[in-house]
């Protein structure tokens, strides 16, 4: 499993979100620690509680389960009616995490399971936040070669030869030359 595992930094705060739907069965999602070296598996960290298709799986005596149909992924994911389940953690001092999606309950006297997962997001938040922030699509930052293609850089200092832009505010940028082109 060392393949799926992340590095996140230790102490830090984090939220793993999906959208999830199940279809005679039910699923966590999972956050579990991985030493340093990616290969051996520590323990597990934290979970979402238990989702699934209530009326149609086996769940102990007083078990809890949201409700998180399948039925909301006929055409792609219906945002709007999806479970968004998600789970909070602290990263470990190794810095490693594995999280997973597992199936964990079957139907009763069902033939046939299905599981959904749609835009997974993992942020990191203050401590203070329980819940994750409205999904969005992630900016994709690459440095390719000598240059950084980005959105936005928000820096307290940044040291440059030259800066070249399509627009600059006034009073934006000071430096020890200018030169007029």
């Amino acid at each position: 499993m060392h393949e799926f595992s992340l590095i996140v930094i230790a102490g830090k705060t984090y939220i793993f979100s999906a959208y999830v739907g199940c279809h005679h069965c039910g699923g966590y999602l999972i956050a579990e620690e991985y030493s340093a070296n990616r290969e051996n598996y520590v323990r597990w960290i934290a979970d979402s509680g238990l989702f699934g298709e209530r009326d149609r799986i086996l769940l102990n005596n007083f078990e809890a389960c949201v409700e998180a149909s399948s039925s909301h992924f006929a055409n792609g994911v219906d945002t709007s009616k999806a479970h968004r389940a998600f789970v909070k953690f602290t990263a470990p001092k190794s810095g490693v995490v594995c999280l997973i999606f597992r199936i964990t309950r079957f139907g009763y006297k069902q033939a046939y399971q299905d599981c959904y997962m749609a835009r997974a997001m993992l942020e990191e938040v203050n401590s203070s936040q329980n819940v994750p922030s409205p999904w969005r699509e992630t900016s994709i930052t690459s440095i390719d070669g000598d240059s950084i293609v980005t959105n936005s850089i928000t820096t307290k200092q940044l040291g440059a030869d030259s800066v070249t832009a399509n627009n600059i505010a006034v009073g934006a940028v000071a430096t020890k030359t200018y030169r007029d082109k």
